[in-house]
C-alpha cells in the first residue's frame, strides 16, 4: 500500500540513485559543524612504495559509511539483536558483523553493567 502523494512524487518510479560523492556532501557539511570533529587526525597513505602522513580535520573523514557503522554500533549497544541489525546493514554473517561493530573495552563494560543493573531491577 502506498501513502497518498508518494506515487506522484516519483511518478511511480524509485527515486534516482545518488552517487556517494553527492550523498556524502550533506554528511560532511553537518560533521563540519561539530566541534569535536575539528580536531586533526593523522592519516598515513602509501603511494608508489612511499608512506606519506597527512593531518586533516576529522570531519573530512565522515561519510555514508561512517553513518552506517555508527548506526550499527548504536543499535547493537542499545540491545538490538544482531539478527535484527544485519538485514539493515547488509552483513551476511555474524562474524563479519562483529568485526564491523566497534565496541571498545570501556563501552563493553558499561553496557554489561547497565544490562546487569536492569536485570537486578526486574528481580527486585
Amino acid at each position: 500500500m502506498t501513502r497518498p502523494g508518494n506515487s506522484f512524487k516519483f511518478n511511480n518510479q524509485l527515486p534516482k540513485f545518488f552517487a556517494n560523492q553527492k550523498f556524502n556532501q550533506p554528511i560532511k557539511s553537518s560533521a563540519q559543524l561539530v566541534p569535536e570533529l575539528q580536531k586533526p587526525v593523522k592519516i598515513t597513505k602509501t603511494a608508489a612504495g612511499k608512506k606519506e602522513t597527512h593531518s586533516i580535520p576529522k570531519w573530512k573523514l565522515c561519510s555514508s559509511h561512517t553513518a552506517r557503522r555508527t548506526a550499527c554500533t548504536n543499535l547493537y549497544e542499545m540491545g538490538f539483536a544482531e539478527s535484527d541489525i544485519m538485514p539493515i546493514s547488509g552483513h551476511s554473517s555474524v562474524k563479519n558483523f562483529k568485526k564491523y561493530v566497534r565496541i571498545d573495552d570501556e563501552r563493553a563494560a558499561r553496557n554489561l553493567a547497565a544490562r546487569f543493573h536492569r536485570m537486578q531491577m526486574q528481580v527486585a
